[in-house]
């Protein structure tokens, strides 16, 4: 690990990048491994988790950097970007529980899911009733000219065969 402003700053980002990583895959394997977990929660869960991961490790580069202006120890932006993101982090999983964001992403999911649902089913609907109605339409015409060829044999048929009075 680098000391002093540029190397708090790179593990930072190093550390973001892992813990999106690392918090990808227990929830990935909790959601293989639980049977009630739903794929629009699993997204749901990450995109928060993933977005809470970005402005902690945001703002431990931000403080990082800030405390290498103030510190003249090497150490100051590593403790300053670690505290500052543990800080927030805690913070913004208080905000998560307490406005319940998590779970109204999770439904604005399911929401999603189910308008789109609703619109494959009238999709289908309105598929399944245009056949049909070109269907009644085709067996209408093929009734009616099967008549009229009826007819029109049975015209000349008779015609020929029955002698005009």
């Amino acid at each position: 690990m680098g000391v002093g402003k540029s190397g708090a700053i790179g593990a930072m980002r190093s550390g973001g990048i892992l813990t999106v990583v690392l918090v990808s895959a227990f929830r990935i394997a909790d959601y293989i491994l639980t049977d009630q977990v739903t794929l629009n929660q699993l997204i749901g869960t990450l995109a928060t988790d993933i977005i809470k991961i970005g402005i902690a490790t945001g703002a431990s580069i931000i403080a990082a950097a800030g405390a290498a202006a103030i510190f003249t120890v090497a150490v100051g932006p590593i403790v300053a970007a670690i505290g500052v993101g543990l800080l927030v982090s805690y913070g913004l999983s208080r905000l998560d529980n307490r406005f319940e964001i998590t779970e109204k992403v999770i439904s604005a999911l399911d929401e999603l899911q189910r308008k789109k649902n609703a619109k494959v089913a009238d999709f289908k609907k309105s598929i399944s009733s245009t056949a049909s109605e070109f269907v009644d339409s085709a067996l209408d015409y093929v009734i009616d000219e099967t008549r009229r060829a009826l007819i029109n044999t049975a015209k000349h048929y008779l015609h020929r065969k029955i002698p005009q009075w």
